[in-house]
């Protein structure tokens, strides 16, 4: 284990950068602590596969109610289509899904995720004070997924509660019993996108499930199964991203003064205050992968089927990359500012990150004109998930002078 949820994991990343670009830290399990080295190894698909792990009811052993599971989500036998596959396969799903997450498209949502933000922040954001992944950040991304689902507000909830049962399965073993329910909770998931799929190829909506159903590269389609795991993958996979990322940045201004107030008197800096933010507390930490042969990297010697840690926090803090890698520095070069990893690389790089992109700087260039001299709300104002996949805040407590705000806000409802 590389990061455990006792203390910041930098110093340790960095100790391991010292030891090398490879380090074994355990046995067969390998950590790839440098940037370039990342990327070389996210590029290869062919070396290193991305196929890692078994189905998500056996991560932690043998699966006792299998063939139950099995009946229980006949209808949507869940596959990965997306994070753990590898060319062909994954090149042929991304090409379909890209073309209905483009820049484009992200832009038409635009005004929508500001009425969002206004209507999120209108609670508290004359009160001057906040728990703010709780009130803002942990509701703005599902609330976003919700509306681009083209489902109504209050089905935000179950969207939040299905995401959590599929991943409750990473989190520790469970009894037979609990992996019944969580199958049937999964299964519930699916039945539902399957009706919606449905009901958009009846009567097309330009919401993301339409885009999807008929999505079409060359004639080849999507089938509806394959739908909802890209659902499954977009529900999951945006959230703890954009909740991370802008809990960190608040918790930043939060005690960096100056830098608030050059963000709020030039505004057009907030997208480099992003990718500053994403490099310096990248939310997904690493990314899996594992060898498909005997190889050397760096100088040290792999066997096939071997665990490999790509480091994406770490290789964002590489000394051999970047100048002063642990501060914020708004005036780097574009071409080293924008090489982060922390949205992967690859055929694997994060296929929501101009949605992501989008919704924090629509958040800070809505939030930070109207809040002044942020500081930590309390003596205990912050806690994180912290392991060696995620990190980010799951609570920050904020306090702040409210500014005057010419424009309406709405209450969500």
């Amino acid at each position: 284990m590389i990061a455990d949820s006792s203390s910041c994991p930098y110093a340790r990343y960095k100790a391991l950068r010292q030891q090398g670009a490879v380090v074994e830290i355990a046995p067969g399990t390998f950590a790839i602590t440098r940037q370039d080295t990342a990327k070389a190894v996210l590029r290869d698909p062919a070396t290193f596969s991305a196929v890692v792990g078994g189905d998500g009811f056996e991560v932690h052993g043998p699966c006792p109610v299998k063939d139950q599971i099995a009946e229980i989500m006949a209808d949507y036998p869940e596959k990965s289509v997306l994070m753990r596959t590898d060319p062909p396969a994954h090149t042929r799903v991304r090409a379909l899904v890209s073309t209905v997450l483009t820049p484009a498209i992200v832009k038409t949502l635009e005004p929508g995720i500001k009425a969002l933000v206004d209507a999120l922040a209108a609670p508290w954001i004359e009160r001057g004070e906040v728990e703010f992944v709780g009130e803002f950040a942990g509701r703005l991304p599902s609330a976003v997924t919700t509306r681009f689902l083209g489902a109504p507000p209050a089905m935000e909830a179950t969207f939040k509660f299905w995401a959590g049962e599929v991943m409750s399965r990473f989190d520790g073993p469970q009894t037979p019993e609990r992996q019944l329910e969580v199958a049937r909770n999964i299964a519930a998931m699916g039945r539902y996108f399957l009706d919606q799929i449905a009901a958009r190829r009846a009567q097309p909506r330009g919401d993301l499930i339409c885009l999807l159903a008929h999505a079409e590269v060359d004639g080849d389609r999507l089938d509806d199964v394959a739908i909802v795991n890209v659902i499954e993958t977009f529900l999951i996979g945006g959230h703890e991203t954009t909740t991370f990322l802008l809990g960190n940045s608040l918790w930043h201004l939060a005690n960096h003064g100056n830098l608030h107030r050059q963000l709020v008197a030039n505004p057009a800096l907030i997208p480099l205050f992003i990718e500053e933010m994403l490099r310096l507390e990248a939310p997904a930490q690493a990314a899996l992968r594992t060898p498909t042969r005997e190889v050397t990297l760096d100088g040290v010697t792999m066997p096939k089927g071997a665990t490999l840690v790509v480091m994406l926090a770490s290789a964002n803090r590489d000394e051999q990359i970047y100048e002063a890698p642990e501060e914020v520095r708004l005036d780097r070069p574009a071409a080293t500012g924008m090489r982060h990893l922390a949205f992967g690389y690859g055929n694997h790089a994060c296929i929501g990150l101009h949605l992501a992109r989008a919704e924090a700087r629509i958040a800070l260039e809505t939030l930070l004109p109207r809040m002044e001299d942020i500081a930590p709300g309390s003596e205990n104002p912050i806690a994180r998930l912290e392991n060696f996949m995620l990190r980010g805040p799951t609570r920050l407590e904020l306090g702040f002078r409210p500014r005057q705000h010419h424009g309406p806000a709405e209450h969500v409802v």
